[in-house]
This record gives structure tokens, C-alpha cells and sequence, in this order.
């Protein structure tokens, strides 16, 4: 028994297509089709060993492809009071775009609210604008069904920083002048699936995930709606990075990725993870050459991060990473590297301490 599927935007069947010679009583689409159509279908079975007379299921059946949304404009710029970014040429799924209709454009001076409808300026089928002084601009593609892109990033004409705020306001990311350069034909993408924000960096010319992707700066992410700590996944485990402060959180990276925000049991300083797990190789061979440490609980600046040896002796000051993660290469303050053996980490945040231990291997 073989299947051969109907198929066809039309309810009667009057014009159709075929995919014959099926084996199996599913079929996935390999080909892309029409955005905002509804598509009908039906089934027939053939015996091979008798005269191919198909029998046709008795009842057909419908599926609707929904529009996908454009590309968010890359490549946005200012100059000479001109904003200006590269023409959207795929749908955020990859495929090209056939429905592109225009360009839509927001202004506020208030970055928390762009691209809410009171924020909504003009469109224009160009690749370019005016910038307004004292306001950000924000742009979204849109096709000829209504649907908007994601945020472009916003830029604004006295300002060396760019914003990227999330359609549903809850993610905001500060890209500073240094980490802009690498945004050449990248796309920052922003979803959520439960308490997990997926941000990740996408090739704007295929809407492809570029990975190893690390900005040689810290960029600023605040979260909006969180929980008491945001965690950062490091492709083993979900890692802390920062606590709340106020009504949001913000962490400094310079690494993108899976963002769990969740709520810690107490607020009191503890080392939350260490990457490698206590024990670490400082031997210049680019595996396990530092050790990571992140805490939780912090609700001051930190003023205090050392590292000393059994007897109390000071070795060294770690290094500030990405909000409260902290690294120690194994070298001491003259940086030779210490020998292998116990030393112990002391970290202070206002009148609290959290010590513990490290182990250097060769």
C-alpha cells in the first residue's frame, strides 16, 4: 500500500496538487507555502498489486499557514542626523520575503514605552529617516498582513549608546559604542518561553544562530518582570549572575544566550556555583585556566574579592566579570603562577562574607 496526498487552496478541489508514492501516513512539508492561506487535503490509498484505482478519504481536511513576521532591520545607524539600516530581505523564519510593505517608525523620549501605538510616528518604504532630536527612533518591518518585526535597535542622535528593548517591554539591553562594531549583519533576538529568556545573535543575511558570538565589552541587560536572581546558562548549568535591585535586574555580559529569571530562597551571601567545580589547571593549555566563581545575595557593590593562601598570606585580587561572577587565573599579584595546593577565596559585600576554597592542579 502506498498513499498519495491532495492538496489545495481551493475547498472543491478544483485545482490541486500531489505527493505520491508515500510510504509512511504522515508527510512534513518540505517547501515553503503560502503565508495566510488556508490549505484542504485529502488521502488516497493504492495497492500495487492491484489495478491503481486510488481510494480517496471520504472527508478532506484543512490546516491554515499563518503570516510569519519580517526581519527586524538590522545594520541601524546615525549619521549626519540621517538614520539609516538595510533593507529586510527574509521573514524571521529564513525564507525570503515576498510581502514586504513598508517600515514602520516610533518615536518617545521616554526608551521604556517605544513601540506602544502612542509612540507610532510615520512608515516609509525607504531605508532611511530623519532622526529627531531628544527622541529614540525605533523601526519594525512590516508585510502587506499587518505583521510587524521585532524591534529594530533604538538609536538616538545625542546618545554614543543603542537601546534593544523587547516587544513585550520585559528585556531591555544596553549595547555601548564598542560592542556596536559587532553588530554588523547581526540581529539580536529576544523570546521567552515560561521564566526563560532566550536572547541569542542571528546572521541577518540568513537567520542563522551565530555561535562562539562574545562582544568584547560588557553590554548592560536589565529584566523587567523577574524574579530574585537571574541565571545564566553556560551549556552545563544554569549559573547565578545578579540579584534584584529595586523592581528590575541587571546584569553585565559579554556573552548572550538562556536567561532563567527565578527567586532565591534568602538574600544572604553564598557562592551560588563555580565553573570549573573547585578544582582548576592554570597551565595556559585554554582548558580550566581560571576558576569562575558567582555569587548570590549581593545587595551592595562588592568591595572585596582576594585570594590567600593556608596561612592567611594574600595571593590576589579576583577579577569583576559579569555582575557578581568573579575569576582568579592562579597567579599572584606579581602574575606568576602560584603553586598547586589549597588557597581560599574571601568575598565582601557590605557586612557580609562569604569565604570558602579552591584547589590549584597542574
Amino acid at each position: 500500500i502506498k498513499y498519495t496526498v491532495y492538496y489545495s487552496s481551493y475547498s472543491d478541489f478544483s485545482s490541486s496538487q500531489t505527493i505520491s508514492g508515500l510510504t509512511s501516513t504522515n508527510y512534513t512539508f518540505t517547501s515553503n507555502l503560502t503565508e495566510n492561506t488556508t490549505y484542504y487535503w485529502k488521502v488516497a490509498a493504492i495497492d500495487e498489486y492491484t489495478p491503481p484505482l486510488p481510494t480517496l478519504s471520504e472527508k478532506s481536511f484543512s490546516f491554515y499557514v499563518k503570516p510569519v513576521p519580517p526581519a527586524s532591520p538590522s545594520n541601524v545607524k546615525i549619521t549626519d542626523g540621517i538614520i539609516s539600516w538595510s533593507p529586510v530581505l527574509l521573514d524571521e523564519d529564513g525564507s525570503a520575503i515576498v510581502d514586504l510593505s513598508a517600515y514602520n517608525i516610533y518615536l518617545s523620549s521616554d526608551i521604556k514605552i517605544i513601540g506602544s501605538t502612542e509612540t507610532f510616528a510615520s512608515y516609509t518604504t525607504a531605508t532611511s529617516t530623519f532622526a529627531k532630536s531628544g527622541f529614540w527612533t525605533v523601526i519594525r518591518a512590516v508585510d502587506d498582513f499587518g505583521n510587524e518585526s521585532a524591534n529594530s535597535v533604538a538609536v538616538k542622535s545625542d546618545e554614543t549608546k543603542q537601546i534593544l528593548i523587547s516587544k513585550d517591554k520585559e528585556v531591555i539591553i544596553e549595547l555601548p559604542s564598542a560592542a556596536q562594531s559587532f553588530l554588523s549583519n547581526v540581529i539580536i533576538s529576544i523570546s521567552k518561553s515560561g521564566g526563560i529568556y532566550d536572547i541569542k545573535p542571528l546572521n541577518s543575511l540568513t537567520m542563522a544562530e551565530i555561535n562562539g558570538f562574545t562582544f568584547s565589552s560588557p553590554v548592560k541587560i536589565t529584566f523587567e518582570e523577574a524574579g530574585d536572581c537571574v541565571y545564566w546558562y553556560n551549556g552545563v548549568e544554569y549559573v547565578a549572575l545578579g540579584g534584584k535591585k529595586g523592581n528590575s535586574i541587571t546584569v553585565e555580559t559579554t556573552k548572550l544566550g538562556k536567561f532563567y529569571t527565578g527567586t532565591i530562597a534568602a538574600t544572604k551571601l553564598k557562592l551560588a556555583s563555580s565553573f570549573p567545580t573547585k578544582i582548576f589547571t592554570p597551565n595556559n593549555d585554554g582548558i580550566n585556566d581560571e576558576i569562575n566563581l558567582t555569587f548570590t545575595g549581593i545587595t551592595e557593590d562588592i568591595t572585596d574579592a582576594e585570594i590567600f593562601d593556608v596561612t592567611g598570606k594574600k595571593i590576589a585580587d579576583m577579577k569583576k566579570g559579569d555582575y557578581s561572577r568573579f575569576s582568579w587565573d592562579g597567579k599572584n599579584s606579581d602574575g606568576k603562577t602560584v603553586l598547586p595546593g589549597v588557597y581560599i577565596y574571601q568575598v565582601k559585600s557590605g557586612k557580609n562574607v562569604c569565604n570558602g576554597t579552591v584547589v590549584v592542579a597542574r
